[in-house]
């Protein structure tokens, strides 16, 4: 109903707002516009209805709100979500819609996808796709890239998904998407300049200051990826070849002294930068990337000492049965007691969809969304309670 009940009785008829009771709707938040004042009577003719606060014969129970009828859109056809595993956190997912907007929702562990609500962040429009890092104090830091080729970032709360704003980052002039990661109290950023260079900054979060812009490697045409471990940064991404594939390059930056290790690669079929995520284990990262060819996802493991360097070996996750976007693939495999993997991604028909699995087998993709809604590759963070 108009008012966020659960129906409005007038004449025998109860009134309701249907999207209130699709699993996913956000409680309270009613789909329509209460219009309560005016009337629609006409000169010359026989006095008309007045309209009033619920339904009314003048107005009916209002006109749409359009954000609300999105999220409502997003989510036909889900049903209840299962209750969450014992000790399980969860995933949260940032995607930016078909109307260059962020959107986001909150994954459960172990549950089907059904009741998966995705809320708008801010109305403000971006150029490509959202990053985000929680800080392990209950806020999820989010940036992305504005047409103007501005880096802006802002801290939203992972419990009740309220949104502080945007501020905006100088001093570089960054193109696709960023890449965020927390640690020591210091939010880290990286994003591609103009020339084909990989920059990066930092914020002292309780001094609110910005360290300023340093390039850290050069000739790497797509937008770095990068996870922490708490000590050092582990970032990635890709260069053209000379032999006309993309290959995966990556560096470590050592959090406090600024110190970079050489750049180097391993050759994939990645349409794009794989995303990457710690594992939880010492020098050992976790992979994904979409197949250029196929549109499947797949897993690796990067395993970063110096007497153990290299990939274990592609696994394959598969894809829906549409297949994915490119670069569409984010991972996030910080491993609780329940041994959870994630894989975040747009289908080819624009719906958001995820894979999951418990321990080191199975997995299967299920779909989060409608078509036609997201564009570009997903953020996602994975966090306990």
């Amino acid at each position: 109903d108009a008012n966020g009940q659960g129906g409005l009785a007038r004449g025998g008829t109860t009134y309701v707002d249907y999207a209130q009771g699709i699993s996913g709707a956000v409680p309270g938040t009613p789909t329509f516009h209460d219009i309560t004042g005016g009337d629609n009577s006409f000169s010359g003719f026989a006095a008309g209805y007045v309209a009033a606060a619920g339904f009314d014969r003048a107005s009916g129970i209002g006109s749409m709100q359009g954000l609300a009828l999105v999220g409502y859109l997003t989510n036909l056809g889900t049903g209840t979500t299962p209750p969450p595993p014992a000790n399980a956190g969860h995933v949260t997912a940032l995607g930016r819609g078909t109307d260059g907007r962020y959107w986001r929702a909150t994954l459960t562990p172990g549950a089907s996808g059904a009741g998966i609500s995705w809320a708008q962040i801010d109305p403000l429009a971006f150029a490509g796709a959202p990053a985000a890092t929680d800080d392990g104090a209950g806020g999820l830091w989010i940036a992305g890239i504005g047409a103007d080729g501005m880096l802006r970032y802002g801290r939203s709360s992972l419990a009740s998904g309220a949104f502080g704003g945007w501020a905006t980052l100088t001093g570089a002039t960054c193109l696709g998407a960023p890449a965020l990661a927390f640690a020591q109290a210091t939010l880290f950023v990286t994003c591609r300049t103009g020339g084909n260079g990989i920059a990066i900054n930092a914020l002292n979060v309780a001094a609110n200051h910005w360290g300023g812009w340093a390039w850290i490697g050069g000739g790497l045409a797509s937008s770095p990826t990068m996870t922490t471990d708490g000590a050092t940064l582990l970032i990635l991404a890709q260069a053209p070849q000379y032999r006309g594939d993309q290959s995966d390059w990556y560096t470590f930056y050592t959090v406090g002294t600024g110190a970079t290790s050489q750049w180097r690669n391993f050759r994939t079929t990645c349409a794009d930068t794989p995303g990457v995520a710690w594992t939880g284990v010492t020098a050992r990262y976790a992979l994904t990337c979409v197949a250029a060819d196929t549109h499947t996802a797949w897993l690796n493991t990067l395993n970063a000492t110096p007497s153990d360097s290299g990939l274990s070996g592609w696994t394959n996750a598969g894809a829906p049965s549409v297949g994915l976007q490119l670069g569409a693939g984010i991972l996030v495999d910080h491993l609780d007691s329940a041994g959870y993997t994630f894989i975040v991604g747009v289908g080819r028909d624009n719906a958001a969809y995820l894979w999951q699995r418990t321990g080191t087998t199975g997995g299967a993709w299920a779909r989060q969304s409608l078509p036609g809604i997201f564009a570009g590759s997903f953020a996602a963070d994975y966090s306990t309670p």
